[in-house]
């Protein structure tokens, strides 16, 4: 009966994950065992899961663009020279993307503002620097190219 009881909590995903964790503080030793069977893989799904970005800007410059990316994400992005890329470059730039991986959003950010992804510095900064040509993410998701095609 109580495998029955706790078999569609899976289900309901991580938008159930607050709930559940607190319920977790439920006096009831069996509830509390049941959770610890349920919570984590919902917090890993969760934590795994990219994040979408919606964005929606129209003639700003790009360090007003990665000032969205890092409010929406909380993902520290940092650019050069000066946290400011292409600070004297009066270009500006329109995006109108919804629901888009956090990556694939990067990736279009970074072509029209002439960026790359410069990584390794061992922290949790993302870095963008401009440069004359640009190099696209070749995958996202497994074994699909940037183009959509199978790898």
């Amino acid at each position: 009966m109580r495998d029955a009881a706790v078999r569609p909590f899976p289900a309901l995903g991580v938008e159930a994950l607050p709930e559940l964790q607190r319920a977790r503080k439920s006096a009831d030793p069996e509830v509390r065992r049941r959770l610890d069977e349920i919570i984590p893989p919902l917090a890993r799904k969760l934590a795994l899961a990219p994040k979408l970005i919606s964005l929606h800007m129209t003639d700003r410059p790009i360090k007003d663009v990665l000032a969205e990316l890092t409010r929406q994400t909380g993902y520290k992005i940092a650019s050069w020279p000066d946290d400011q890329p292409n600070a004297k470059d009066p270009h500006v730039f329109s995006f109108h993307l919804d629901n888009v991986p956090f990556w694939q959003a990067m990736d279009q950010v970074c072509e029209a503002g002439g960026l790359i992804l410069q990584q390794g510095y061992g922290d949790d900064t993302l870095r963008v620097y401009p440069q004359e040509s640009y190099v696209p993410f070749t995958c996202y998701t497994g074994g699909i190219s940037s183009r959509g095609n199978r790898v």
